[in-house]
């Protein structure tokens, strides 16, 4: 009797639980949470604090089920996704077709910090290995919205199956700095997969130069760190600056006692003049003359330099001074006696500024000489030309006359970023002397004084760019060791 009672209740309990929770109908579809299951679902699931759970399977554990049934549906513990058997594979369920390209991407690294002082690359290597389907070629590209200045490049942007690819980032000096994102993009067939690099730009110290300024020391006038603290420093000249030198021997801009690590950006709108070398002096009877000074350096190079080259600014190293032409010649009058004299021209100053040449020659009975001219300054500015020698000059010695006719002139000095030139000379020495009639007039001496060698040469034009051996990179123009005369660019970039 008491078997008999409890299986009469749980005939109750069951019927009132499929009474409550599963309704089957006459055509055979099942509720589970609904009494009124839809007639097209032969399985009607509701629920809104449960989900539904198919088996749940590796790889390994699904390769193993024996003959399975068009239709098996799974869940892949390995690859995380729905699967089901089409019959012929195992297929995702986003696949096409069994020859859909599957792959897996990866990234050496997620994020990563360019500080454009000791580092101004990135390389990330992407991996990229096909998992299923026919071997196909995978496509790789990038997608962001980095500033001007930062370059990307990939290695190998398609690989065949599997591989790998370096992507390398690069940023110069003079781009924006902040946090960009770059997504790297895998293309294979119809499948699309995305993985995120966090790219950073710290920033660097930035310097604008807005009044005119003299030998400019980057590091002591923005009072900038020095020895042992690296930095990276971008300086602005604005337009109609003029940045000048007043000694050969001082440039115009010069980095300074930054860290030797540090890096330096110059964007120059306005106007960089190295000083003029001066024209030589007068010379004495054994040099015939003096060479020219050498014009000033425009930038001097103490830490890396990165040059924006197409700001139209104006970069120009100091002309060379002209060289100084001498002559001397000792000569004896009867009844008068011996007399020297001596001629003789400066050579003229180099653009910007320099000074002409003026005379040593002293303690000589005939000295004649002509000084060279000053160089001008300004972006316009030329050089200074060399003194000028051609016209006759008449000596009186008592009953004798001398006329002394030079010829030529001291050398010219050089524009911006060139040498100064050597001059030339020669001298026509005629000496006479009038007695009373009817002897009348009688040459002495009538001859052409030359000296059969060159004259002295004009000084050397400074450099535009002295980089006493540190890397120079022009942007968006190179700008090789090389000798330079255009428009905004005048002089020597070397060492």
């Amino acid at each position: 009797m008491r078997n008999k009672i409890i299986l009469t209740l749980a005939i109750l309990i069951i019927g009132s639980f499929l009474t409550s929770n599963v309704k089957a109908q006459v055509d055979n579809n099942v509720g589970i949470g609904t009494l009124t299951p839809h007639q097209t679902a032969i399985l009607h699931l509701e629920a809104t604090k449960q989900g539904f759970l198919p088996p749940c399977l590796s790889t390994i554990q699904r390769d193993s089920i024996i003959g399975p049934h068009i239709g098996l549906l799974l869940f892949n513990t390995t690859d995380s996704t729905m699967q089901y058997w089409n019959g012929e594979c195992w297929m995702h369920v986003f696949q096409e077709n069994c020859d859909d390209c599957l792959f897996d991407i990866y990234l050496s690294d997620t994020a990563g910090t360019i500080n454009r002082t000791t580092v101004d690359s990135l390389i990330i290597t992407i991996t990229v290995q096909q998992s299923s389907g026919t071997p196909q070629t995978i496509g790789l590209f990038y997608l962001t919205n980095t500033p001007p200045g930062v370059t990307i490049t990939m290695t190998n942007p398609l690989i065949n199956y599997s591989g790998s690819c370096d992507m390398i980032v690069h940023s110069n000096i003079f781009a924006t700095p902040g946090v960009y994102p770059i997504a790297v993009q895998g293309i294979c067939g119809s499948i699309v997969k995305f993985k995120l690099f966090q790219l950073t730009i710290e920033p660097c110290y930035i310097v604008n130069i807005t009044s005119p300024t003299t030998n400019y020391n980057l590091q002591s006038a923005a009072n900038l760190p020095g020895p042992g603290n690296p930095i990276c420093v971008v300086a602005t000249v604005y337009p109609g600056v003029e940045m000048t030198s007043n000694a050969t021997n001082i440039p115009v801009f010069t980095h300074g006692n930054l860290d030797a690590q540090s890096h330096v950006g110059i964007i120059n709108h306005g106007a960089m003049l190295a000083r003029g070398g001066d024209g030589a002096v007068g010379g004495t009877f054994s040099t015939f003359g003096n060479p020219g000074e050498p014009g000033g350096n425009c930038i001097n190079m103490t830490t890396r330099l990165s040059l924006m080259t197409n700001t139209f600014g104006y970069h120009y190293a100091g002309g060379g001074g002209g060289g100084s032409v001498g002559l001397g010649y000792s000569f004896n009058i009867p009844i008068i006696g011996t007399f020297a004299i001596a001629v003789g021209a400066g050579g003229g100053g180099g653009a910007a500024l320099g000074e002409g040449g003026t005379s040593l020659l002293g303690g000589i009975q005939i000295n004649i000489f002509q000084a060279g001219h000053d160089a001008t300054g300004g972006v316009m500015g030329v050089g200074g030309l060399g003194g000028d020698l051609n016209y006759p000059i008449q000596v009186p010695l008592g009953p004798v006359n001398a006329t002394i006719t030079p010829g030529g002139h001291g050398g010219h000095g050089g524009g911006y970023g060139q040498p100064g030139g050597a001059g030339y000379l020669y001298v026509h020495l005629l000496v006479q002397v009038t007695l009373p009639w009817p002897i009348g007039t009688i040459t002495i001496i009538n001859m052409n004084i030359n000296i059969p060698i060159n004259f002295p040469p004009g000084g050397q034009p400074g450099n535009m760019i002295k980089r006493n051996n540190y890397p120079l990179i022009g942007i968006p123009l190179t700008m090789p060791d090389s000798y330079y005369q255009s428009t905004y660019f005048k002089g020597y970039v070397g060492n």
